[in-house]
């Protein structure tokens, strides 16, 4: 599940209720603006997991890409 929410102090404080049980464990993926750079590690894995997804097609076509300019390169 994605929960979104916004930092006030030390505590995230989630948009919604979550219906998640006090002292469950969480992990945090944080968006700052303007602090990744284009073309990251970061910034593609982040952008993967945003909508729209890739279909296998897509990933395949990525592949043959980077194959390509690595042997052009």
């Amino acid at each position: 599940m994605v929960y979104r929410g916004v930092v006030k102090g030390n505590v995230v404080v989630l948009e919604g209720a979550a219906g998640l049980p006090e002292g469950t464990e969480v992990e945090v993926l944080t968006k700052v603006p303007g602090r990744r750079r284009k073309g990251s590690a970061r910034a593609v894995l982040e952008a993967m997991r945003e909508p729209p997804h890739l279909l296998p097609e897509d990933v395949d076509a990525l592949e043959e890409a980077i194959k390509a300019s690595k042997l052009n390169g």
